[in-house]
């Protein structure tokens, strides 16, 4: 039997950005499922408060949890993941991979205040890779979620109750890899950084992508599947 792996994307990440990684590993035997998060399919304003979007979440993922599973989930998706993980007795994975994972978010502070300061319908130009990316710009409110969403988890009691993988670039633009390291030691979860020199001349925000091979050089993109397919087989 096929081993099971739920891949989440992130925040206006298209699903077709997510296929070289899917293909990756379906290729070393994962039956691999793309989930698409609440707002990114033919209805954007589905779920315009994170009450919403965790109920939608939730049937989303209910399909494809009878069974043993695993995930992999990137930045909003794993911080999505974690609110509904908390809430989930039965049925959990067996374990996660969590890629640059908006569980800390850089000037946490400042920016909440700004987002907060902001009209819902302010429109405020998307820097996620044109390549990438679902819309050209995000609304006020979509961020507001993005923010309850990570104030959710810091006050969590148990913020990771099942095995899990860290791996992020200590670069990135929008995780704040120094204090996602401190909360990963107190709950004695596996994390490692991986560096990225040559994507020097890329746009704002490349050191956030940990999904992709465009953001690495092939040596390192094998090197990251290796370390995700060992830590999800063993």
């Amino acid at each position: 039997m096929q081993n099971k792996v739920l891949l989440i994307h992130g925040l206006n990440n298209t699903l077709e950005s997510f296929r070289p990684l899917q293909e990756k590993l379906i290729s070393l035997n994962f039956n691999c499922v793309l989930i698409c998060l609440p707002g990114h399919g033919e209805n954007r304003q589905e779920c315009p408060n994170l009450e919403l979007a965790m109920k939608k979440f939730d049937q989303l993922l209910k399909p494809h949890i009878k069974d043993d599973y695993t995930v992999v989930a990137f930045s909003q998706g794993a911080l999505y993941f974690q609110l509904w993980l908390n809430k989930q007795v039965e049925n959990r994975p067996l374990k996660q991979v969590l890629l640059a994972p908006a569980l800390s978010i850089r000037f946490f502070g400042i920016a909440e205040k700004i987002i907060a300061a902001l009209p819902r319908v302010s429109i405020i130009p998307s820097q996620t890779p044109k390549q990438f990316r679902k819309y050209p710009f995000l609304f006020g409110w979509e961020y507001k979620i993005l923010f309850k969403a990570a104030t959710e988890f810091s006050g969590l009691e148990i913020k990771l109750p099942v095995p899990t993988l860290v791996l992020i670039d200590p670069k990135d633009e929008v995780i704040d890899s120094i204090s996602l390291k401190k909360v990963m030691d107190r709950e004695h979860v596996r994390m490692i950084y991986f560096s990225r020199p040559y994507l020097k001349g890329k746009r704002p925000g490349k050191h956030h992508i940990l999904f992709h091979p465009d953001y690495f050089s092939q040596s390192d993109w094998e090197k990251i599947i290796k370390t995700i397919n060992d830590f999800l087989k063993t």
